[in-house]
């Protein structure tokens, strides 16, 4: 997995993709949608890439946070490939959107 901008990576075919989420002085309150199907909540979401070469997956993200939890309150989100690459985010409460939309363009074959 490389990253090619802050929210795009690009992944392999049959790669394992792993999106694990931390929530600090908040509970744990995230949804993942993969490719528009339905939410799932958990902290730790992987799937294989199953899209053909040169395709695009989509994971959206809904990071909540209840009104009574702390001003520094933030998730953090680590996203790594089976194939290599590791990437962290922070979306702290301040933040003005906590929504993401990260895509994962399939853009090579896999391990030579």
């Amino acid at each position: 997995m490389e990253r090619i901008e802050l929210h795009t990576y690009k992944v392999a075919v049959n790669e394992q993709v792993t999106i694990a989420i931390k929530a600090y002085q908040a509970p744990n309150l995230a949804s993942i949608i993969l490719d528009g199907g339905l939410p799932q909540s958990t902290d730790t979401f992987t799937f294989k890439v199953s899209k053909p070469l040169y395709d695009t997956h989509r994971v959206d993200l809904a990071l909540q946070f209840p009104p009574e939890s702390s001003d520094t309150a933030r998730y953090e989100i680590e996203i790594s490939g089976s194939f290599g690459g590791s990437f962290a985010l922070t979306v702290a409460k301040t933040n003005p959107t906590s929504f993401l939309s990260i895509l994962f363009y399939v853009g090579d074959t896999g391990p030579k």
